[in-house]
């Protein structure tokens, strides 16, 4: 049997199109022109009962604390007797069309951010945009004109119109931002009205995250100044507001903290291998088993320790814990029982010697 067609339903004087097998597992689906809601009767550590997504024509119409107020009483209309707990903003997109500039495929080199993932866009073979990041912060630059010929959306010409400097024969394109919920979370963005208070200071985050710059001699493309054309983006008038956007702060857990839970996973482990229930003889049993899950990722008990050891350091303000980690490239543990004080001595020489070589073959070459 073939997936059941959509049916057309009326709910509090609105139309969707009701259809099976939503987004993410869901039940069904109610979409419109405005949004898209995905229903589902799960617990709430499954997630959401109800997931929302506003339509770009919605929000740009009815603006977008409006947009949310309604969809907010719709949503607990819509549950009636059901109480509506919490709501969670998973994802965030904010976005400037402007005119003007147009930026062309030679201005790939002169973005500066800390993204590693970045892709020059085509279509058909004309250069059409630029992409960097993944989640939970990706960033777009794309010929906005493009895209409303290829998705028909013609009203966005009506939008851009209300602005005076609008020009309908150039081309049009648009900075996009989109926050993933991860980084929404670790900056304590969870509602819709925390989200409000904060968007101005979540486009300068991604504003200054990525940057046009003017190229000059310096190799550190970070200290080359900021292009004029990415300042007059910085200037976008996002509203105002008197809350910051503020990472939360990642904490050591305890040991208190850690007890409990080792003690869990190591009697799950017991149970589940066939030895005597004696630490001894479990942890004779593990051993073996985490040596090979450590191998394959190509590391070793001691470097992760190490490793931990420094991220606590790093945490915790103290900076001895620093001094016994292992280099990164170091990623196998040599048979032997080289301890962490000589591998890193033994880096550091090794380091050195590459360095005076290379300052050598320079005197050399002068």
């Amino acid at each position: 049997m073939g997936r059941p067609s959509p049916v057309r339903v009326e709910l509090m004087g609105h139309q969707f199109l009701m259809s099976p097998r939503a987004y993410s597992g869901y039940a069904f689906s109610l979409e419109n022109d405005d949004l898209s809601l995905s229903i589902d009767d799960r617990p709430v550590d499954v997630g959401p009962a109800v997931y929302a997504r506003l339509r770009s024509h919605f929000l740009w119409r009815e603006g977008h604390r409006s947009a949310l107020d309604s969809v907010r009483s719709f949503v607990r209309n819509l549950a009636e007797h059901h109480l509506v707990s919490r709501e969670i903003v998973s994802r965030v997109d904010l976005a400037v069309d402007f005119q003007g500039w147009v930026p062309r495929e030679e201005d790939f080199d002169r973005f500066c951010t800390r993204a590693r993932h970045r892709v020059i866009h085509k279509d058909n073979g004309h250069f059409s945009g630029f992409t960097f990041g993944k989640h939970p912060l990706r960033a777009i630059l794309y010929d906005k004109t493009l895209e409303v010929q290829a998705s028909h959306k013609e009203w966005m010409h009506e939008v851009w119109s209300q602005a005076p400097s609008y020009d309908p024969h150039p081309p049009l394109w648009r900075l996009e931002f989109q926050f993933g919920r991860a980084f929404l979370r670790s900056h304590d963005i969870h509602s819709s009205s925390d989200l409000l208070d904060r968007l101005p200071a979540l486009f300068k985050k991604g504003i200054s995250w990525l940057s046009l710059r003017d190229p000059t001699g310096d190799r550190n493309r970070s200290r080359w100044p900021v292009a004029g054309e990415w300042r007059a983006l910085m200037s976008a008038d996002f509203g105002s507001s008197s809350t910051p956007l503020v990472r939360r702060t990642r904490t050591v857990r305890s040991i208190s903290q850690l007890i409990p839970q080792f003690t869990g996973l190591f009697a799950d482990l017991g149970a589940q291998l066939d030895v005597p229930p004696e630490p001894s003889a479990i942890l004779a049993r593990i051993q073996p088993l985490m040596d090979e899950y450590l191998e394959k990722k190509g590391t070793c008990l001691p470097d992760l320790v190490a490793t931990k050891r420094a991220r606590h350091a790093t945490l915790t303000g103290n900076p001895i814990a620093r001094l016994f980690r292992t280099p990164s490239r170091m990623k196998k543990c040599r048979k032997g029982g080289i301890g962490l004080r000589s591998r890193f001595r033994k880096r550091m020489k090794e380091t050195n010697h590459v360095k005076d070589a290379k300052e050598r073959q320079e005197l050399v070459q002068t």
